[in-house]
């Protein structure tokens, strides 16, 4: 027969505390990875912002501007470019030129792979462009980071269940001493 421990608990009883323990740690995961991911993809949205926002109030020409970042400024007709800027990106920022105000706005153009924002100061339109695509991969980067913890945390949590669940059977010795006294 099956054989059992303290409290008729046998090997089946260890198998269900290793499961109940891996699915303990499957469901904090599900929980904690999707919020993890949002409040990166926030806290990136954010950083992101105030560096154009900072790039535009400060800009005079456009030179120097941040890593992975161009400067368009429209005065008067005329457009200045920090070299490189990619050429796809020329006609998607025409039209936010063209509603520009005292404001700054941001929008994502080429299918959010760059971010922008656009501002009227004194008698030009400033424009600052990022790349988000070194962003993407660090958040690629992080969801392969959290898959491995996930997979490393069930593979360390049914091993941890059965110890706990043998543990359990085992009686301990101050136990006996107080249940042999009280007989």
């Amino acid at each position: 027969g099956a054989r059992t421990g303290v409290g008729g608990r046998g090997r089946g009883g260890l198998r269900r505390m290793g499961g109940q323990a891996t699915g303990l740690v499957a469901v904090v995961v599900l929980l904690l990875a999707p919020m993890v991911s949002v409040l990166v993809v926030r806290g990136q949205s954010q950083a992101t912002d105030n560096l154009l926002r900072g790039t535009i109030t400060t800009a005079d020409d456009v030179g120097d501007p941040p890593a992975g970042s161009w400067i368009v400024i429209a005065r008067e007709g005329m457009n200045k470019q920090t070299p490189g800027l990619p050429a796809a990106l020329t006609p998607a920022l025409e039209p936010l030129r063209a509603t520009a105000t005292s404001k700054t706005r941001f929008a994502n153009l080429l299918e959010g792979r760059f971010r922008v924002a656009t501002a009227q100061r004194e008698d030009a339109v400033f424009q600052v462009v990022t790349s988000l695509d070194q962003q993407r991969a660090q958040r690629e980067r992080l969801v392969k980071a959290m898959l491995v913890a996930a997979l490393l945390g069930l593979g360390a949590a049914a091993p941890s269940g059965v110890a706990v669940g043998r543990r359990a059977q085992v009686p301990r010795a101050p136990s006996l001493l107080v249940t042999v006294g009280c007989i």
